[in-house]
This record gives C-alpha cells, structure tokens and sequence, in this order.
C-alpha cells in the first residue's frame, strides 16, 4: 500500500448519516468538552475509540468531529486506515503526517516539500508552533501500530537547556491550551499506550 494512502482527511468534511450513534457521540462529547469551558486553559487530553473492524468507529469519530466543528479549531484528520498493520512506522510516513497535519493546521507546506526523515524534528516543532495557544481537535483514525513515534501522546515536550524537538509526535502537540485528541484502533492495547487506559471509549457490539 501507498504511503499516500496513510491519510484521507476529506471523509471528515462531511457529516454523512450517523444513523444510531448519538448517545455513543453525546458520550464522547461530553468527555472531549470536559474541561474546556470559557477561555482557561486546559491540559491536552486523548481519548481512544475501540472496536472490531466495521464496528462504527470511525463513523462515530467523524459523528464527534462534525459536530464540535465550532468549538475547536484546528480540526485536524488522519486516516491510516491498514497502512501500519503490524509495520514500522516509516520516516518517509511520518513526514507525510506531519505535512499533512500542518496542512490541515492552516500552514502553507508548499514550500516545505520534503521526504527528508531529517525534517523530522524542524516539522514536528513548526506544527507545535502552529497549535501553540489553540484549542485544536486531532484524530489518528485506524492506528494499527505503537512505537516510539506514536506512544504516549500526552508524554511532554523534555525540559532544560538541551531539551529539543525530538522524533516523536506528542512533542508537536502543546499540552496547555485545551487540545484534545480522539485514537480510533481496533486493537485496544494501542489505543491504551496512546492515551491511557481510563480515556478509552468501547464499541458496543
């Protein structure tokens, strides 16, 4: 499969019919906007979606992100849908998210075309830099595989004089201006890793 495939934020831009989800989204609202209220800023927080494949997970996630369109913004979304099945997460790949988050973020990446892993970190800061001081909606939707990259997303930024913008996607997400991000996966242990186990959000089957 095409790295290109590892997203497709234009099923997001569209509500669709979300037929028999409204308590599950009124659920997962409630949880997201938790904390949010007036203009205080709040700690980042990660919620994961789990369920079997056609389950409605990611029906539920666009539900969620449609209709807390005027509450956050950035809205960013990234679908990676069976390109990470049990795979490393490739340097090329991870400079397309991060191209394709900051994108999203409202940044002009036509000038910052690259397929350099080398990037890695100037990318992940310019997208810290970009969120920094909003409120902004992430979801990493159909995560298949953890590693260092993707785990923990709430982990901080390292401190102190030698503290740098590192390999590592938490580190582009400011942890102090009311962000939320929404994991869906089929596996529960990697949306566990990602966001803790008390933030996960089974599907009914």
């Amino acid at each position: 499969l095409d790295d290109d495939d590892a997203y497709d934020d234009e099923e997001a831009k569209f509500p669709g019919r979300f037929v028999g989800l409204d308590p599950a989204a009124e659920t997962v609202e409630k949880l997201i906007l938790e904390g949010c209220e007036g203009d205080a800023n709040t700690i980042l927080k990660g919620f994961g979606i789990v369920g079997y494949g056609g389950s409605g997970k990611t029906t539920l996630a666009r539900k969620v992100f449609w209709n807390l369109r005027n509450m956050f913004w950035p809205r960013i979304w990234v679908s990676l849908s069976g390109t990470l099945y049990d795979a490393p997460v490739s340097g090329e790949l991870r400079v397309k998210v991060l191209m394709k988050m900051l994108e999203q973020a409202g940044c002009d990446v036509s000038e910052l075309s690259t397929t350099n892993v080398g990037d890695i970190p100037n990318l992940t800061e310019k997208l810290y830099r970009r969120l920094t001081g909003k409120r902004y909606l992430i979801v990493l939707d159909e995560v298949w595989h953890v590693n260092g990259w993707y785990g923990d997303l709430c982990s901080e930024l390292p401190k102190g004089d030698d503290a740098s913008f590192g390999d590592c996607i938490s580190h582009a997400l400011p942890k102090d201006s009311g962000g939320r991000i929404i994991v869906t996966s089929r596996r529960e242990r990697v949306a566990r890793e990602m966001v803790g186990r008390e933030n996960l959000k089974p599907i009914d089957t």
